[in-house]
């Protein structure tokens, strides 16, 4: 869309990864980009542990998000646009904010070395996290929302890297390094 042309320039390097890859002068890579449900927001996961969130029509800077200390590779807005999850590179905690306020409302270690992926339920009440527990197999768990409580958990093969919801949350397809 024409909204974003001003964000990510134009011109011959326009649309390469490598443009794709810089905040503007603020010279951090970016590792997880997703639009809200609605279109109206953006968030962004840098190489500086920084998780930021977009206004999309303008480019304006909402919130600045702290709290990882490598890279935020997971950005996933709840499908009310209500909540943000975040996940760090090579970092075990996920942290919930509050997309209106940028507050952050919960932070936990989902997994005990890595947590990769993470995805709401349709339901908005509960979320699923991927990650690196021991070895080179991940753990899938699902968590109460509302109360950070773990609420089930099971073993795949391989790291996930992504994972999703069908619409009526009875199934969660995975895709890992080793499987889908």
């Amino acid at each position: 869309p024409q909204d974003v042309v001003a964000y990510l320039g134009q011109g011959e390097h326009a649309g390469k990864v490598s443009d794709l890859a810089y905040h503007n002068s603020l010279m951090v890579q970016i590792w997880s980009a997703l639009a809200a449900r609605d279109g109206r927001l953006l968030a962004t996961g840098t190489s500086d542990g920084l998780t930021r969130i977009w206004v999309a029509s303008n480019g304006t800077l909402r919130h600045t998000l702290r709290g990882h200390s490598h890279w935020t590779v997971v950005t996933e807005f709840s499908r009310d646009n209500r909540w943000l999850v975040t996940a760090g590179g090579y970092e075990a905690n996920v942290g919930l904010w509050k997309v209106e306020t940028g507050e952050r409302v919960r932070w936990w270690p989902a997994h005990r070395i890595e947590t990769a992926s993470a995805r709401f339920h349709p339901d908005g009440r509960r979320l699923a996290t991927g990650g690196l527990d021991g070895g080179s197999d991940s753990m899938i768990r699902l968590w109460d929302v509302g109360s950070g409580r773990l609420l089930q958990e099971f073993a795949t093969r391989g790291m996930v890297v992504r994972m999703d919801f069908s619409p009526d949350g009875r199934r969660l397809a995975l895709w890992s390094d080793r499987a889908a």
